[in-house]
């Protein structure tokens, strides 16, 4: 190719170039100026260290949406998990030790509004409460934040509170997130509790880092947005009649004996992971939403894997 013909095919890509490149350093450094919604760094997870945590003594943001809107300060402690307080493995006030997912871990509300601190407020001068939670967590996961916390803290009580999506995911059938615990068939009958690994890569410490990725991925929900181009075009029942409880509606019989089987495990497990006996021992489930909040929708989602799971699990429990 002769000098001209290179030069003009190459101005067009040094152009696009220098075009994307300038987008996305203008995109860094505009948006350090904001509170992007950025997450916390999850802690590497193998034999030398099994539980599934964030990384001590971190800071960052949660917010709402393209414009920022409710922005909210985050802290790790020095446990790794999400609290404005150090945990306290040498105090003997009795702890009840609180464990579930997003909604005990509740990096968008502020630190004063948690659960974990409500309840500690509750029980002081004489008791105090710890969470022990993080994002995705299953029961699977549950059973091991219960035996870390009878390992390290020897809590007097414990409260685990399971929502929609908690029974199946607990299965390695139907969810494989490094780093969480999960329940596996052994010998084709009993399930056990193994340990998935989990590795962060230095792309992956990068893109953490990336002010416009974290942008994109948190406040625009870049990953939804092909299903939800798919919703507009679907023929089907609504979002609303689709999903109760954060999970599918489907009740197919094999996700209800499997997921049966994962309360079973969970609940024959959960006394001696913890330490506690039963009675030491409470187990809430979340209501069927949003479903909850008017009747007429209830009684159509009598039938749904989450009605059906919510009913076993707090018949179950209360045996």
């Amino acid at each position: 190719m002769a000098p001209s013909k290179l030069t003009a095919a190459l101005v067009p890509l040094l152009l696009v170039t220098a075009s994307v490149s300038l987008f996305v350093g203008t995109g860094e450094v505009v948006l350090r100026l904001f509170p992007v919604s950025s997450g916390q760094q999850t802690s590497r997870v193998n034999e030398t260290t099994p539980l599934l945590r964030y990384e001590p003594h971190t800071t960052s943001t949660w917010s709402f949406g393209w414009n920022f809107r409710r922005p909210v300060d985050i802290r790790t402690n020095n446990y790794g998990f999400i609290s404005d307080r150090d945990y306290d493995s040498r105090d003997d006030a009795p702890l009840l030790a609180v464990i579930g997912d997003s909604y005990i871990e509740a990096r968008m509300v502020q630190e004063q509004d948690r659960a974990a601190t409500l309840l500690d407020q509750k029980l002081q001068p004489d008791g105090r409460c710890y969470s022990f939670a993080m994002s995705g967590s299953p029961l699977s996961q549950y059973l091991a934040y219960a035996q870390f916390a009878r390992d390290t803290f020897r809590p007097r009580g414990l409260a685990v509170l399971v929502v929609g999506n908690d029974f199946d995911e607990s299965l390695l059938k139907y969810r494989d997130a490094g780093g969480f615990h999960y329940f596996r068939e052994r010998d084709g009958a009993a399930l056990e509790l193994v340990r998935t690994d989990l590795d962060i890569s230095a792309f992956r410490e990068t893109l953490r880092h990336s002010m416009l990725f974290q942008y994109t991925l948190r406040n625009l929900h870049a990953g939804n947005f092909v299903s939800r181009i798919l919703d507009l075009f679907r023929k089907n029942a609504p979002d609303e009649a689709r999903f109760v409880g954060n999970t599918s509606v489907d009740a197919e019989p094999t996700r209800i004996a499997d997921s049966q089987r994962a309360v079973d495990t969970f609940l024959d497990e959960l006394p001696s992971r913890s330490g506690l006996g039963p009675r030491q021992i409470v187990v809430a489930v979340d209501a069927r939403r949003p479903q909850m909040y008017t009747l007429s929708q209830l009684s159509v989602v009598e039938d749904s894997y989450f009605s059906i799971m919510r009913r076993y699990l707090l018949e179950q429990a209360e045996r």
